[in-house]
């Protein structure tokens, strides 16, 4: 997704987007954080690119109470409308300097 999707075309935010950001960003915090706590590190000869494939899968095998997901989600979704509510705003700017300079 690219930040411009943060964004409908009437300038209103996309809710859904950025709660799937947010969500999925969320689970792969709460991946690591589970299975460096469980001292449970990829093996050194898989792909950089099925890293976060493997924290998935090994996260589903430790227990619930490792980790607090609603925190890892809160902490995201912050995130995710901080960089909304920026995008709207450099998306709005050049509108207004065009209005600005046409008045």
């Amino acid at each position: 997704m690219h930040y411009t999707d943060l964004i409908n075309a009437d300038g209103t935010f996309n809710r859904s987007a950025i709660m799937k950001i947010a969500a999925t960003k969320a689970r792969a915090e709460r991946n690591l954080d589970a299975c460096v706590a469980a001292m449970a590190f990829a093996p050194r000869s898989g792909a950089l690119s099925s890293v976060t494939a493997w924290r998935a899968a090994a996260a589903a095998n430790l227990p619930a109470s490792t980790t607090a997901y609603a925190r890892f989600f809160a902490v995201e979704l912050r995130r995710v409308w901080e960089i909304a509510k920026l995008a709207r705003q450099r998306l709005q700017a050049p509108a207004v300097q065009q209005f600005a300079e046409a008045a």
